[in-house]
């Protein structure tokens, strides 16, 4: 079924959303940070497109690392040239030949992973050879899978030999998976610290009011439910995070646009609106914690700004990561402070 629905992708889609995927995978602190990244070069049908991700590594100085079947273990080899891709008889998949260099999994920095299926905990479903479950056993990468937003699934089928990922990136959206937040959060111990992002244009099915600040929270109870239900009754694609955007605040009132993440080329009917969020460069602050403190993480934003000799521009936006029906523990809901800037 994976496999049909994937393959059933027209080429033009796949094309712009492979785009929007590598788009989101460079504005990561974990792509700018990684020394040597492996990366598939998709090959089979409906696969996400890479080749453009692979010339961006190598444009950036950055070791590239690709995966060649060699029996029944994937053995990994340096390409300084995409020209030295062949493809293979065996999967018909673009693999560096035996003149590349061989490299060991723990000189891997960022493993980026194809496959069939992911669900938002990192659990990952592959082609059922078990080759990149054997590669990542002996690796200490960041692990980062790629699909398409209809390949997410509610769980996948896993055991102890299956490789979980970090993060799932889409087309729309980056998921920070189960795994991957606890790391971070023992990592970062809340420091707050604040990363320069580029994001592509996105856009958000919202509802404005102006709410009395000390009901923010029960407001967004209403307003949230209220914009993804109708975004999802009139057909909107691809719904994603809910989003607020505060347009104004004080203690008093705030003006707030609470809504849906969606794809591109949905109107919707009053009262719901559509705010476009340009492409360009972000100061994004992960904040682990309960809603009721995020206004630390707004403060980082803006004091990184003043620190960087950047100036803000536009709403601050809060992407809602956590689903608390989920995670009933307070100190464990991550949510994304993004503030555009100039």
């Amino acid at each position: 079924m994976l496999r049909e629905r994937r393959a059933r992708i027209p080429a033009e889609l796949r094309a712009a959303w492979s785009a929007a995927i590598a788009a989101r995978v460079q504005g990561l602190d974990l792509w700018r940070q990684a020394e040597t990244v492996q990366l598939f070069i998709g090959a089979l049908p409906g696969e996400v497109e890479t080749r453009g991700l692979a010339a961006a590594c190598l444009a950036a100085g950055k070791t590239l690392v690709c995966p060649r079947v060699a029996g029944e273990r994937l053995e990994l080899r340096r390409v300084e040239d995409l020209n030295a891709l062949a493809r293979s008889d065996r999967w018909g998949l673009w693999e560096p030949t035996e003149r590349c260099a061989l490299v060991e999994p723990r000189a891997i920095d960022l493993a980026l992973v194809p496959g069939l299926g992911f669900d938002r905990r990192g659990g990952r479903l592959g082609m059922g050879g078990g080759f990149y479950d054997r590669f990542l056993a002996e690796a200490d990468a960041h692990r980062v899978g790629l699909c398409f937003e209809l390949q997410l699934l509610s769980s996948t089928p896993v055991d102890g030999r299956d490789a979980a990922m970090h993060r799932v990136v889409t087309e729309l959206r980056v998921i920070n998976a189960a795994d991957g937040e606890q790391a971070r959060l023992r990592s970062r111990t809340m420091s707050l610290t604040p990363e320069l992002v580029n994001l592509p244009t996105r856009y958000v099915a919202a509802l404005r009011e102006q709410v009395a600040t000390p009901e923010l929270s029960e407001a967004f109870g209403r307003l949230f439910p209220a914009a993804a239900g109708q975004a999802m009754q009139e057909g909107a694609p691809e719904l994603g995070q809910v989003v607020a955007l505060y347009h104004a605040m004080d203690a008093t009132m705030t003006d707030v646009s609470a809504g849906v993440e969606v794809g591109a080329g949905y109107t919707p009917s009053a009262p719901l609106t559509l705010l476009e969020l340009p492409a360009g460069d972000h100061v994004k602050v992960d904040f682990y914690g309960p809603y009721t403190e995020l206004g630390a993480a707004h403060q980082a934003a803006l004091d990184w700004c003043e620190a960087n000799g950047r100036e803000c521009q536009g709403e601050h936006q809060e992407r809602y990561i956590t689903d608390p029906q989920a995670e009933p523990d307070p100190s464990k809901w991550l949510t994304e402070v993004i503030v555009p800037l100039k």
